[in-house]
């Protein structure tokens, strides 16, 4: 039923830099930690956060997210930092993602990512996300993600919903992560409208120096598990 919501929808809180930002986020289902991902103004190196994964709360997902696309180059990140999920934020063919799935190690999940942009149609977006979750799927979930002047991801910037609602609908039961601009004022409408198992956060919930703010993702964490 494509009215059907997902029980309980999961948080990730992405771009965490600190210890802090693990005690604020420590209610959260997954945490995200960016390496190896030049110009990113969240990226850490991987001695941090190797340290900042262990300090979070039994339970929570740990994931790496890097923009790296060399298999050799994510073997050893997955080594290094051994998450539960390796997240490559970047869009990329078939047959790199099954490179990069028998290079990781079997335990570590691959999640990747499809950018929603204003030019690119709903047929498009359906035909690629089944392409990657539904043929052959290298991909354990997928990261639906806004894509503004050729970037995607870290734009802040939402995107059409109506379109990431498609692709959710078209690729079901696959997971989906959706991305891009969510806040604790409009989480609830996302949910909603795209009825993902996953939302993504990072600044969000960021006060200023893009640190995690305790209050706001309190709130966030309150208006998704009251809806869901």
């Amino acid at each position: 039923d494509p009215g059907m919501t997902p029980t309980k929808v999961k948080v990730k809180i992405c771009g965490l830099r600190s210890l802090e930002d693990v005690k604020a986020c420590s209610k959260a289902d997954a945490l995200g930690f960016i390496v190896a991902t030049p110009g990113s103004r969240r990226e850490i190196d991987l001695e941090l956060a190797e340290r900042l994964m262990a300090a979070a709360a039994p339970g929570q997902l740990r994931v790496a997210v890097t923009t790296a696309t060399d298999p050799e180059l994510l073997s050893q990140i997955a080594a290094a930092l051994r998450p539960d999920a390796l997240q490559v934020h970047v869009e990329l063919p078939v047959r790199a993602w099954e490179e990069i799935r028998a290079a990781i190690p079997g335990g570590v999940k691959l999640y990747g990512l499809l950018g929603i942009s204003d030019s690119i149609d709903e047929a498009t977006l359906v035909e690629q996300a089944q392409g990657l979750m539904l043929i052959s799927a290298p991909l354990d979930a997928l990261v639906l993600d806004t894509k503004l002047a050729g970037r995607s991801g870290g734009t802040g910037a939402i995107h059409d919903w109506k379109k990431s609602r498609v692709v959710c609908a078209a690729i079901r039961p696959s997971p989906v992560i959706l991305a891009g601009g969510l806040t604790p004022e409009n989480v609830r409408e996302a949910i909603e409208q795209v009825q993902p198992e996953w939302i993504d956060v990072a600044s969000g919930v960021e006060e200023a120096e893009g640190r995690k703010s305790p209050r706001k993702v309190e709130e966030l964490l309150r208006e998704v598990r009251r809806w869901s």
